[in-house]
């Protein structure tokens, strides 16, 4: 690695660490070992719903794992058949390189347990409906893949 491929890995770390303070700062815990990165996300409320936006390029949904226990989102996504390039010299390193895992903190009033996701072209779309019940049982969310259903 050159001198400058390693400033911007460092810069990349830095910038992946301070939004992991950021989101502790505003209550969105974030729990993900220093060998995985947090894909970046949008988290939105309607008035129907909380909606939780993850991009996950390149990642099929089979490789993609949600759970919600009590108020606590997991997101992972195995990339370990992502292209490697030992003998490569980097001039620039901006793609995210191994597994990624990010765990949010959801706010109160949402219903976990009739949650949906979707993923097309790369960008993961969780849905979280306004609570009905309180319901804090932990459950996997599946995953539609809009890719092989998406019409021309």
């Amino acid at each position: 690695m050159t001198r400058s491929t390693s400033m911007m890995f460092v810069v990349s770390q830095l910038q992946q660490e301070l939004s992991r303070l950021l989101h502790e700062a505003m209550a969105l815990e974030s729990a993900t070992p220093l060998d995985e990165a947090e894909p970046r996300l949008d988290i939105l409320e309607t008035d129907q719903a909380l909606i939780v936006l993850a991009e996950v390029p390149g990642i099929d949904p089979d490789r993609l794992h949600l759970e919600v226990r009590e108020r606590k989102l997991l997101l992972k996504a195995d990339k370990s058949g992502s292209e490697s390039w030992p003998e490569a010299r980097f001039h620039c390193v901006e793609c995210t390189r191994g597994d990624l895992a990010r765990q949010i903190l959801l706010p109160a009033g949402f219903d976990p347990a009739r949650a949906r996701a979707e993923l097309r072209d790369g960008l993961l779309r969780i849905e979280f409906p306004r609570l009905r019940a309180n319901e804090t049982a932990a459950r996997t969310i599946p995953i539609e893949n809009l890719e092989e259903s998406s019409e021309p």
